[in-house]
């Protein structure tokens, strides 16, 4: 059977040519849910966004299926654990907008300590309030990351470049950190426990 692989989303332009050499035949086709359903037997692969739900229905309709390609980090319009369950490979790319992520939290940090946004709306009203609109460098500032995963990481990197110092704690990860981290423990207690709980806090 042809291997036959369906951009519900568009990939970047290096997926389709990587998944060429690899032997697969790869459409591009703007279906809706109900129209996929009849044809979804047809394809090894879907390659998506979040056009829609790829969910137990569709996955049975999808009788060939061999992988579900996510572009992007999130998987939660895919039910991953049915696709699994049938032999069918996850995949996601949480690397993919990492750089855009990271830089769009920068964007807002800058944006509240600067307050970029209400000078712009006063200066075009030909307002100028210097001292109401003192800002904060970001240099040395303690920034908090919760998750040191690619997101994490990667936010962790551009703010070494102002000088912050990065706290980081991540429930999911042991033995964790890097050159922009490292591991001190501490206790907290939990409103409401009755012992407190140790975590993990990576700092640089």
């Amino acid at each position: 059977m042809e291997k036959r692989v369906l951009f519900i989303d568009n990939p970047a332009p290096r997926m389709e040519r990587e998944l060429r050499q690899l032997g697969f035949t790869c459409e591009r086709r703007e279906l809706d849910y109900e129209e996929l359903l009849p044809v979804a037997a047809q394809y090894a692969g879907f390659v998506i966004r979040s056009r829609f739900q790829i969910d137990r229905r569709m996955i049975d309709a999808a009788a060939n299926l061999r992988f579900i390609a996510r572009i992007g980090a999130g998987m939660e319009n895919i039910d991953t654990a049915y696709a699994e369950a049938k032999g069918i490979r996850c995949i996601n790319s949480p690397e993919g907008n990492a750089d855009a992520v990271a830089e769009y939290v920068i964007g807002s940090i800058l944006n509240m300590l600067r307050q970029y946004a209400r000078m712009d709306s006063e200066v075009k009203a030909g307002v100028w309030q210097r001292e109401a609109n003192r800002g904060y460098e970001l240099h040395r500032k303690t920034v908090g990351i919760l998750g040191y995963g690619t997101m994490g990481r990667t936010l962790a990197r551009k703010l070494s470049g102002f000088g912050c110092r990065v706290i980081c704690h991540d429930k999911y990860l042991k033995n964790y950190g890097d050159e922009y981290l490292h591991v001190r423990k501490y206790q907290t207690k939990v409103k409401g426990a009755q012992e407190a709980h140790e975590a993990s806090m990576r700092i640089f």
